[in-house]
């Protein structure tokens, strides 16, 4: 550009002694403008001496006619995956329900009341959530069998002296032990059993919470995502014992 303007200059001078000279100037300037940076639309630029307002419209409506299906798009699989969290929570958890599938609904209720999952532990059994201010943390237990003794809620207590939380949640579906649900009630553990946990998630559901603030299509990739990852390291399938022939115990995951 800078050669052009340069050539214009020394072409326009020597016309005035040398006619023909007139004629460099000529090229020159259109060398120079065509340099010159045109209307630019989605990164394509036209040439400034072309009429431009007839292309600027068209590319403004491409732009916005593939800028709305990509939303349409994004929309429809944002309501599938509203989909599935709703039928995932809607339906009472039994004793037949994998230990996937009663922590992915455990998930999804503490995500309604505002709380964004962080991580799984597996060693420790937790599940840590956050509103962006509070933090909490829950244990969950799923099995058959005999209330469940106070090792349990000492070890999810040492987990939040050792995470600097103060509150935490435990499922427990066959419930707590007398000595188990005293310490819990001590260190500002809420302890549910199968059925109060139902309960609890149908009073959840019931009062129709907003969800975690910001961007709520954001927190919902993340909750997909870490919804996938719980279903990939948690037993997925139970076999009920009603199906069976005598029943044989059950091994614990725990």
């Amino acid at each position: 550009m800078a050669y052009s303007f340069a050539g214009f200059v020394c072409c326009s001078a020597a016309g005035f002694v040398f006619k023909p000279a007139f004629l460099g100037s000529v090229v020159a300037a259109l060398s120079f403008v065509g340099h010159l940076p045109g209307p630019g639309v989605r990164g394509e630029r036209r040439f400034v001496l072309l009429p431009s307002s007839g292309w600027a419209r068209r590319k403004a409506e491409e732009s916005a006619h593939e800028s709305t299906e990509r939303d349409v798009v994004g929309l429809e699989r944002y309501f599938a995956d509203l989909a599935s969290f709703v039928d995932l929570v809607m339906r009472d958890s039994t004793f037949d329900d994998s230990e996937s599938q009663v922590a992915r609904r455990i998930t999804v209720a503490f995500f309604l009341l505002g709380y964004v999952p962080l991580r799984y532990s597996g060693v420790e059994r937790t599940l840590e959530f956050s509103d962006g201010d509070d933090r909490i943390l829950v244990r969950f237990r799923h099995r058959e069998g005999a209330a469940v003794n106070v090792t349990i809620p000492q070890m999810l207590a040492a987990t939040m002296r050792h995470s600097g939380v103060s509150r935490g949640y435990l499922f427990c579906s066959p419930g707590l032990s007398g000595n188990a649900a005293a310490f819990a009630a001590e260190h500002n553990i809420r302890a549910y059993t199968i059925e109060s946990m139902n309960e609890w998630i149908d009073r959840t559901l019931a009062a129709d919470y907003a969800g975690p603030g910001g961007d709520i299509l954001a927190h919902l990739d993340a909750l997909k995502t870490f919804l996938g990852g719980l279903s990939r390291v948690l037993p997925e399938h139970r076999t009920s014992h009603r199906s069976r022939g005598p029943r044989r115990r059950h091994s614990r995951w725990w």
